[in-house]
């Protein structure tokens, strides 16, 4: 909420925007949360059109540079803050997804995650570095046996229950919310506006 309140200061900057449009990029896996951000850029400024571009942290902080986009939520890691103006949005958590029903209060450490077959994303992919960060730090090496630079087709591959993954939980479906499963807390990671 505190996140909104700092956007709804900057809707005076967007106001300002040449044509009434205001350019957004966003890391994929923010997709399903940023709805609430275009709501709230509707909401105040109702003749606002907006253009949302699913990009990498890399290509969103390129389009900053050349004013190609105007806003860009991206992994704060990768955003110089000599640089950047930057507004936390949220810290995010990284739960286990499989095919089956599990218990909320379940916690896997990394050496049984690695044990599983799992569908993880592409290794250009911000959150595959930090789920590999966190293996790494279990001294654990699992044997990935599918990769995908969609979350599509992530979420197919766990609900057939032939493989399991490490997603953020505020990209998952809502239909995996009863399949996810908490990791353990290392695996987190801070977005930044």
């Amino acid at each position: 909420m505190a996140s909104l309140d700092g956007l709804k200061q900057e809707a005076a900057l967007a106001q300002t925007v040449a044509g009434d449009v205001l350019a957004i990029g966003i890391v994929p896996s923010a997709m399903r949360v940023v709805s609430m951000l275009i709501n709230e850029y509707r909401r105040n400024i109702p003749w606002l059109r907006l253009k949302v571009f699913a990009l990498s942290t890399r290509e969103i902080l390129s389009r900053l540079k050349k004013h190609e986009l105007h806003v860009g939520i991206a992994y704060t890691e990768q955003c110089p803050a000599a640089i950047y103006e930057t507004l936390p949005l949220f810290t995010e958590r990284f739960v286990l997804l499989t095919g089956a029903v599990s218990s909320a209060d379940k916690r896997y450490s990394w050496a049984e995650v690695g044990q599983l077959p799992p569908c993880l994303c592409n290794h250009d992919m911000q959150n595959r570095r930090i789920i590999e960060y966190a293996f790494q730090q279990a001294g654990v090496s699992p044997s990935v046996v599918v990769e995908t630079n969609t979350f599509d087709v992530l979420y197919k591959m766990v609900s057939r229950g032939q493989v399991a993954s490490i997603a953020l939980i505020s990209a998952i479906p809502p239909v995996f919310s009863l399949m996810a499963s908490p990791c353990i807390p290392s695996c987190r990671n801070r977005r930044r506006r």
